[in-house]
């Protein structure tokens, strides 16, 4: 029988193996491997600025989604976008959820960014 660590390190290289990076002009996608409520593949743009920062982004295809599904943002669902994407540091503006930091701050600014993505799909949940 495998160890709990043992267990968590196959996690983690099949984890890792399910990431895929693509060149873009701007930026960098990373499809990770947490899907959408439309089975797609949640995408992370990385986009390296000039003060030597990192900016963090779903491209607004979030936001996207939900509206090409029939979710407006009404009042009350921005409320909600607001407070779920402020419990994770994560800025919304114009459409577009994102996390900008410092490189070492990269991996805790993916996870609360994919954290986000996933909390703000369940805004489907709100259709009549």
């Amino acid at each position: 029988m495998p160890t709990t660590n043992e267990l968590l390190n196959n996690y983690l290289a099949w984890f890792q193996g399910h990431f895929s990076i693509n060149k873009l002009d701007e930026a960098d996608e990373i499809v990770t491997p947490f899907v959408d409520f439309i089975n797609d593949n949640i995408s992370v743009y990385v986009e390296h600025l000039d003060n030597g920062l990192i900016r963090l982004s779903d491209g607004g295809y979030t936001v996207d989604n939900l509206e090409m599904m029939g979710i407006n943002l009404t009042e009350s669902r921005m409320q909600l976008l607001n407070q779920i994407s402020g419990q994770f540091d994560v800025t919304f503006d114009h459409g577009i959820l994102s996390a900008t930091g410092q490189v070492s701050d990269f991996p805790s600014m993916t996870q609360s960014l994919i954290a986000t993505i996933l909390r703000v799909n369940d805004l489907i949940l709100t259709k009549q």
